[in-house]
Parts: structure tokens; C-alpha cells; sequence
């Protein structure tokens, strides 16, 4: 598992949205709706909330979020008698805490409801969290809270911080902390504790994945909050790392304040110009004291000009200088800025950008395809007014004019004009080939390390197979006992190692796509079948039901759609109690098929939900259930299903059950010629 992924899990946060918590949210946006009179000026901002009602639930809790955000700007930048009444962002989110049950909404949208003391904690929580879960897995749990007891000693937050093994909950924190305190007592404890962190991660795991879990943490926030809060986090991450980001905040905020200052300052002189020739006209004073007082003004306004002119330097100074490129485009997809970095990543000198469509100059391929303007992050950024973010794992590449691929991180920003309409976006990137080359390498290692160790374990269980049908002489009941101990731990490990290595083969994309034309009732009778013993000793039974007879035939790899059926029929049997009846539902959905099984087990605690798919996560009340497993299985499905272009999400309460659901699109899988098959 991920280390952003371990702190979303922990936090409940990027969970699916129960439909409680879709509810609340939906009260929340008709509430923000009804305090705007001209619904014409938000048509655009209702489109992406209507949008965002369609999304999986997986993908609604952010939507719902940025479209929070989209409504809060437009009402707290206008008055009546566009809006109901004239409103503070701090009122209005108050005025919003009085009239819908924020309790109910989902935990990331109701961060930004929180008191502020809370809403930080839990804030600097995902980044201490995510270094915190790091140094457990490399130091242990008791090194790691003693070295948390160090960092915290003789201040306010001493003795108020344990580390689990889950991580540490800022929740308990909160709790703990003397009433009135405030973010000011907080900040420098926070801060030393997030660098202290980073500093142990940094000696164990090296400098750059160190720095990868804090840029991590800061896309999942950037992807959500505004800049409010990007910038709060900013506050405590360690100097060095994310210095462009902050700097586009700070620079925002400064750039603002000045205009701000300038704009007051350049009425004042207007208003003190005119007032002054108003003033001369009326008393007929002398031509040269008019033209002294005159003369005066304009040397004014030459200073006020001369400081733009510096603060305008300065930024160009700081762009010129950043490692990163960057890039800003006008609403017409024209380029206006490039920085030196940008000119370097991509060989093209900025004297043949300027002015120039950046679809042209520019090609970007994300998982090998050339993606069309309107599929670009910069183009879906200057249509919704999204910030749109790429990481290691999207697997973006850009083309350098030479037309050298490279891998590339990404982070493409709306800029905005008066009313919130979107001007234009700033986009900046950067190389990460080498990251890229350690992450395969990584993937590579573990396919390697589990070809080295199937022969020896296959040995060890023929060995014990040979000693428990007595080909080495008879045993006695304890040697035999023994015996099976060890044949039985062999073929859980010889299990493990074949899933590690079907999952680095889909990873690396070396399986081989076969398509044969498949009915998913017929397939899914079929895995029943071999599941029958496993069945029949808990006496459980299969349940199929589809909304189509015949449903249609879907060209795919029977392989890859069985091991995927396989293993989502094999976590209901094995988390279901005696008697279970397991459910699978099938149904067409327009362009897509979707496929459900619905089981009555033990369920998926809320709290751990985010961390399910990642490798070798495995909840708590499944561990105490079932204590063998592997944490494997359901990432190899996430992995088979995105393989096919499908998407998979699941619903689940704890004693509830759960529910996982997955698409495949009816236009099927391609033939492919990939070095080896799915079965090991």
C-alpha cells in the first residue's frame, strides 16, 4: 500500500459516499442555489454539479467538493441583487452549518465546515500521518513513538501523540488539547514534528521518495481544496519540497494583496488629481502653482509606475529561476509565458511559443495514447475551471521538439478573471524519468525475487507430500502434525508468490490479451463450479441474475475476466457465514456491462475503506476473521479490471456486508501479443 494511500485510509478520507452522505451533499448544493437570483451567471457551475451527480461514488466526494468551492467563490464575490444577500466566505459557511446537518456529509467535505483549530489538525494530519505510517513499516512502532516522544517533549502537544499501528489520529489530539487553543500554538509544533518526520524518513528511505510521500500528500489536498487550505498545508511542509507549489500560492495571495493596495492607491490619486485640478480651475490661482501641483501628481504616478514596474521584475526574476517548467495559456489555448525550464524540458525556445496553439507545439500521451486537446489537463482545466494533477502512476509523457519521450508530473491551475469565469491556466511540470525508472525497477525486482523463490518452495511442498505419504518411513502423530504444518504454510506462500507475480505481470504489461466472445452468466456458473467443495463446506450457495437472456457476448480474455470473478466469489464465500447466499447481479448499462456480487459477511470498516485495493492491505475485522490471506487478491482485480478499461468500486458497512461492483465495455477487450500469460 501506497504511503498517501495508508493516511486517506486512516482518515476516512476519498471514501465512497454512502447515500446519507451524497444526500447532505446534495442539501448543501440546492441551499448554496437558492442564495443566487441570477442562475443564468452559475449555468456553467450547475453543469459540473449535475456532472458530478452521475460520477461512481468513488469519484462524487471530490466533484462535490471542487463544485462547493465553484458556488462559495461566485456568492462570495457578488451582491444583491445577483445573490440574496452579501456574504463573507466565514458566514457563509456558517449560514450553511445552520441550515444543513453537516454530520452527514462525507468527512472531506465536511473538513471545510470544521472549527479552525480542528480543521488544521486534521489538515497536517494527512501529512504527518503519511511520513508517521513510513517510519513504522521501516523503524517499528515502539522506535517510532519513541522518537515522537523526543520531538514533542516540553511542548503542547507532549504526551497528547501515540502512534498505532494504524498511524497517529489527529482526532485524539484534538480531544486532548486544552480549551482556546489556537492555530498560532499549534503551527511550530506541527511543523518541527512534520520535519522531524521527514528527516527519519528521509535517513531510511532516501531523499526522493521521502520528498515523493509530501508531494503525494499534496496532491490528494490540491485536488480538493482551495487555495486556502493548499496553502494552510503549505505552511508546515518541510523547505525544499513543493517550493513551486508554494510559491504559485504565495504569489497568488501577494499578487492579490497588491492589486489590492495598488488599485486603492490609484483611486486615491485619481481622486486627489481631479480634486485638485477642480480645486485650481475654481480659484484661478496662479499658472505656475497649477502646474507645480500638476507636475507634482505625475511624479506620483512615475513612482507608482516604477514600483509595478520592480514587482513585475521580481516575478519574472522568480519564474526564470524555478526548475520546473511552466507554461500559461490564454482561454484560446495560446501560449502568453514560458519559463526557461519549459524551453530546456522541451528544446523549443520561448520566441517560438509565444503566441503559438500549445496542441501544436506540445504532444501528450498518457498510458502510450496521444490524448486530444479536449482530453489535455490544460484543456479539461480551461473548460470546467478544475485543477487537474498528474502523478508517477498516470503514466503522462511529453514530446520534446527533438521528439524525445519523457515521463512528466503535472499540475495545471485556472486563472481567473472578475465574475470567476476562467481566463486562462497555468501549467507546470516536470521530468520524472527517473522516478519512473525506480518505480520498474521496484516492479522488476519483485518479479524476479518471486520466479527465485516458487522452485524452492514447490521442493519444500513435493518434499512434504513424500513425508506424509510415508515414502520416508511412517510418522507418529506429532511428526505428522508437523509435517503438515510446514505443507500447509508452503502452499500459502507458493499462493502469494503466483500473486505477486500475475500482478507484476499486468503492471509491466507483459500478459497476453486473447479475446474469445464470453456470456458473464455462463462464465460466472462456471467458477461456481470449482468454488463447489468450498461452497458446500460452508453451505453457502451462488445466486446469478442478469437483466438481459442472453445477455450480450463480450469479446475478452476468459483468463483475465475468470481470475477476476474468481477472487471477488472467493472474498464473499470466505467473509460470509455458514448458509450465505452470494449474489451476483449482471446488467447492461448503455456502452458498458456492469457486474455486481453482494455478499452478507463481515464488511469493510469505514475508516479503512480508501486503503482496499492497494497490495497487502487487509482491514482489521478481516485479519481477526480470517487471519490467513495474502491483501493481494483485490489488488490484482483493481489491476485486471483498469487492464480492460473497466472501472471497480465497491459499498460496504461493517456487519453489513459489502457489495463490488465492476464495468466492462461492451466494445471488448484487443488482441494483444504480450510475452506471457495471466496463469503462473
Amino acid at each position: 500500500m501506497n504511503i498517501l494511500s495508508s493516511s486517506k485510509a486512516f482518515f476516512g478520507f476519498d471514501k465512497k459516499i454512502t447515500a446519507g452522505a451524497s444526500g447532505a451533499g446534495d442539501a448543501v448544493m440546492r441551499y448554496l442555489k437558492n442564495l443566487i437570483n441570477r442562475e443564468d451567471l452559475v449555468k456553467d457551475i450547475s453543469a459540473r454539479y449535475q456532472q458530478a451527480q452521475r460520477l461512481p461514488s468513488g469519484e462524487r466526494e471530490a466533484a462535490y467538493v471542487r463544485t462547493y468551492f465553484d458556488y462559495e467563490g461566485f456568492i462570495v464575490k457578488n451582491k444583491p441583487l445577483i445573490t440574496k444577500r452579501e456574504f463573507t466566505k466565514e458566514g457563509l459557511r456558517e449560514e450553511v452549518k445552520r441550515n444543513v446537518n453537516i454530520q452527514e456529509l462525507a468527512a472531506p467535505f465536511r473538513l471545510i465546515f470544521l472549527p479552525d483549530s480542528e480543521q488544521a489538525l486534521y489538515l497536517y494530519g494527512f501529512g504527518i500521518n503519511d511520513l508517521a505510517s513510513a517510519m513504522i513499516r521501516n523503524l517499528g512502532l515502539a522506535q517510532c513513538n519513541k522518537i515522537i516522544k523526543t520531538i514533542t517533549a516540553n511542548t503542547l502537544l507532549e504526551d497528547m501523540v501515540a502512534v498505532q499501528e494504524t498511524g497517529i489520529d489527529p482526532g485524539v489530539i484534538y480531544k486532548r488539547m486544552p480549551k482556546g487553543t489556537t492555530v498560532e500554538d499549534v503551527v511550530p509544533i506541527i511543523k518541527n514534528l512534520y520535519q522531524m518526520l521527514y528527516d527519519s524518513n528521509k535517513d531510511f528511505l532516501g531523499e526522493r521518495e521521502a520528498a515523493s510521500i509530501v508531494r503525494r500528500t499534496y496532491d490528494f489536498i490540491a485536488k480538493r481544496y482551495d487555495y486556502d487550505l493548499v496553502s494552510r498545508f503549505l505552511v508546515v511542509t518541510p523547505p525544499g519540497i513543493l517550493e513551486i507549489e508554494r510559491l504559485g500560492v504565495l504569489s497568488r495571495e501577494e499578487l492579490e494583496k497588491k492589486v489590492i493596495v495598488r488599485t486603492k492607491e490609484s483611486d486615491e490619486k485619481r481622486e486627489k488629481l481631479e480634486q485638485t485640478v477642480a480645486e485650481l480651475e475654481k480659484a484661478n490661482k496662479e499658472l505656475e502653482s497649477t502646474k507645480a501641483a500638476v507636475l507634482n501628481l505625475l511624479e506620483d504616478g512615475r513612482a507608482l509606475d516604477e514600483q509595478l514596474k520592480k514587482e513585475r521584475d521580481r516575478a519574472q526574476a522568480i519564474i526564470s529561476s524555478m526548475d520546473e517548467g511552466l507554461f500559461v495559456v490564454d482561454k484560446e489555448y495560446k501560449v502568453v509565458l514560458m519559463n526557461k525550464a519549459a524551453e530546456k524540458l522541451l528544446g523549443i525556445p520561448a520566441i517560438d511559443a509565444v503566441g503559438k496553439d500549445l496542441t501544436g507545439l506540445v504532444s501528450i500521451f498518457k498510458d502510450g495514447k496521444e490524448l486530444p486537446q479536449n482530453e489535455r489537463p490544460v484543456g479539461k482545466t480551461l473548460q470546467s475551471g478544475e485543477q487537474i494533477a498528474y502523478g508517477l502512476g498516470d503514466n503522462v509523457q511529453a514530446v520534446a521538439r527533438s521528439g524525445t519521450k519523457f515521463f512528466i508530473a503535472l499540475s495545471t491551475v485556472p486563472l481567473l478573471g472578475s465574475g470567476g469565469t476562467v481566463t486562462g491556466a497555468m501549467v507546470i511540470f516536470r521530468n520524472i524519468n527517473e522516478e519512473k525508472k525506480l518505480d520498474d525497477a521496484k516492479t522488476g525486482f519483485i518479479s524476479i525475487a518471486s520466479h527465485q523463490l516458487r522452485t524452492p518452495l514447490t521442493s519444500m511442498r513435493w518434499f512434504s507430500e513424500m513425508l506424509l505419504a510415508g515414502d520416508a518411513g511412517a510418522l507418529n502423530e506429532e511428526q505428522k502434525h508437523f509435517v503438515e504444518r510446514v505443507y500447509q504454510g508452503t502452499d500459502r506462500m507458493i499462493d502469494l508468490v503466483n500473486l505477486l507475480l500475475q500482478i507484476a505481470r499486468v503492471e509491466g504489461g507483459r500478459i497476453k490479451i486473447e479475446p474469445v466472445r464470453i456470456d458473464f452468466k455462463t462464465l460466472t456458473n462456471g467458477v461456481a463450479l470449482t468454488l463447489k467443495a468450498i461452497l458446500d463446506k460452508k453451505m453457502q450457495t451462488v445466486e446469478v441474475t442478469a437483466d438481459a437472456d442472453p445477455l450480450p457476448l463480450i469479446l475478452m480474455d476468459q483468463e483475465v475476466v475468470w481470475q477476476v470473478v474468481q477472487n471477488l466469489l472467493s472474498n464473499a464465500s470466505r467473509y460470509s457465514p455458514e448458509k450465505a447466499v452470494i449474489k451476483v447481479s449482471i446488467s447492461t448499462k448503455g456502452s458498458m456491462l456492469e457486474y455486481a456480487v453482494k455478499d452478507s459477511g463481515i464488511g469493510i470498516p469505514k475508516d479503512q475503506q480508501a486503503g482496499i485495493f492497494e497490495k497487502f492491505f487487509r482491514a482489521e475485522n478481516a485479519l481477526k476473521t480470517v487471519p490467513e490471506g495474502s491483501g493481494l487478491g483485490l489488488s490484482l482485480v483493481k489491476s485486471l479490471v483498469e487492464e480492460w478499461n473497466g472501472k471497480v468500486w465497491f459499498e460496504s458497512e461493517e456487519n453489513k456486508g459489502a457489495t463490488f461492483y465492476f464495468t466492462v465495455p461492451r466494445s471488448g477487450m484487443k488482441k494483444r501479443a504480450g510475452e506471457v500469460g495471466l496463469k503462473v
